[in-house]
């Protein structure tokens, strides 16, 4: 049986990720969902790429939407679902694959990472939840991280509220990080608050994205073909992405809103599809609680879910993680230096003084941020290595003190002479009270010491 590698559910949805929802969708298409069972692991470094989605077949492993297509068209008993389009169509199918992928990345990356309301509230708390650790706390900067990269020569667009501006040139992006402690003036009359300007942004990707789609799909079953049963490998693609767009829950939720109250034709063909393709809304805690290597399905014909084998916890995942998250993992290789030596060529001196500035300030952060989860992974190991021979011993009375005399050392004179004293004491005869007195004090020393059951003795 083949298993696919898939980042965590949200949203309802198998998976937050749009990539690995549209291969769910092709599998779907492609083949019995007996064959392949959806395993959320959550863990990219499972692949060579380092990417998910990833499809294990045996010892085989292949990420990404294309290459699974590509590796799954090939196996024996499973449907092209390209076969039976004509030529034109392919054609078609491959234009708007890559038109999907392209603009909805620029979209994904700008709601998702780059807005900082939705990272901070919604996606970084999200992503965390499906990791342990210390991978928690390293994983989501280095998506944030990748999408700042591929965002770093989109046209330009610029969100206050989040800590990389986008320009056309990536010599002038300026880390807001860095000028954090700046006072920014407000909005003055007749000008747009930083989160607004931020939402026509996105409304604007979003566009970019839905209307294309809508024109195509018109009032089509699929977006290529007019036939019920012959949906493309765009559909699969488009399918995944909107549905993100389309049921996820963000503070700046406008990517959902302009999808349902602009473009309700795309919207009711998501929810159309999806039943067949995905099955029913999942709830939140369904895939945390499974456990075992055996398929699970959640519903009569539904998709087949698995528990991770527990790969989220080999030291080499966690190693690799801790050494990719300090400053010098990587500035070392061939294609970094390149970039390096572009920029500057290509820039002023004042930009190559603001751009040194710059990355001093995140080096720092990253070398402290990089030490603090090597320690944390180290006092894991340690306490996973060494905490079962901890025993802790509880002694009571005598005991306890000849254990404080052991550990110590040694006792005070002056205890050791104040109970000598005592010792003294106890017993001894007062000439200046009467015989009567001194009985009396007798059987009070002798009630304490040998404190009875007789209910008759008062003191």
């Amino acid at each position: 049986m083949l298993e696919l590698h898939v980042w965590g559910p949200a949203f309802g949805l198998p998976s937050f990720d749009a990539e690995c929802l549209a291969t769910i969708a092709f599998l779907s298409f492609a083949m019995s969902r007996d064959e392949f069972v959806v395993v959320n692991s959550s863990n990219p470094l499972l692949s060579p790429e380092q990417k998910l989605p990833l499809l294990r077949d045996g010892t085989t492993l292949i990420s990404s939407f294309q290459n699974i297509v590509h590796y799954v068209k090939s196996l024996p008993s499973v449907h092209d679902i390209n076969a039976e389009l004509s030529p034109l169509q392919r054609a078609q199918s491959i234009a708007f694959s890559s038109l999907v992928t392209a603009r909805a990345t620029d979209l994904f990356d700008s709601a998702f990472y780059l807005n900082s309301e939705n990272y901070t509230g919604a996606i970084r708390p999200l992503i965390s939840s499906l990791l342990p650790f210390p991978v928690r706390y390293m994983l989501p900067q280095q998506l944030l991280a990748a999408a700042k990269d591929r965002q770093g020569v989109a046209p330009a667009h610029f969100d206050e509220d989040t800590s990389i501006s986008i320009t056309a040139n990536p010599a002038e992006a300026v880390d807001v990080t860095t000028t954090a402690h700046l006072t920014t003036a407000p909005a003055g009359p007749g000008e747009l608050s930083a989160t607004k300007r931020a939402t026509f942004r996105l409304e604007a990707l979003a566009k970019d994205l839905y209307a294309p789609l809508l024109e195509q799909l018109q009032d089509k079953p699929f977006l290529i073909s007019s036939e019920q049963d012959r949906p493309s490998e765009a559909d699969c693609l488009a399918f995944g992405y909107l549905a993100i767009c389309l049921f996820s829950d963000l503070p700046n939720n406008i990517v959902s809103e302009s999808l349902r109250n602009k473009y309700p034709r795309l919207a009711a063909w998501v929810h159309k599809l999806r039943p067949a393709l995905l099955g029913p809304l999942l709830e939140p805690d369904q895939i945390a609680k499974l456990e075992g290597p055996e398929p699970t399905r959640f519903s009569e014909n539904g998709l087949q879910f698995a528990a991770s084998r527990g790969e989220r916890g080999d030291l080499v995942w966690l190693g690799r993680l801790v050494l990719s998250s300090l400053p010098f993992a990587g500035y070392f290789s061939k294609n970094q230096k390149v970039v390096e030596e572009e920029k500057d060529a290509a820039e002023t001196p004042e930009e190559k003084e603001r751009r040194i500035a710059m990355k001093k300030a995140q080096a720092r952060r990253k070398w402290v941020n990089g030490l603090v989860l090597a320690a944390g992974l180290v006092g894991w190991i340690g306490y996973v290595i060494y905490g079962t021979d901890v025993q802790v011993v509880f002694v009571d009375g005598d005991e306890e003190d000849d254990e404080n005399v052991r550990h110590s050392g040694h006792r005070d004179d002056d205890e050791e002479e104040e109970e000598e004293e005592d010792e003294e004491d106890e017993g001894e005869y007062h000439p200046d009270l009467s015989d009567e007195d001194n009985e009396g004090i007798e059987d009070q020393l002798v009630g304490v010491q040998y404190d009875g059951d007789d209910d008759d003795d008062d003191f």
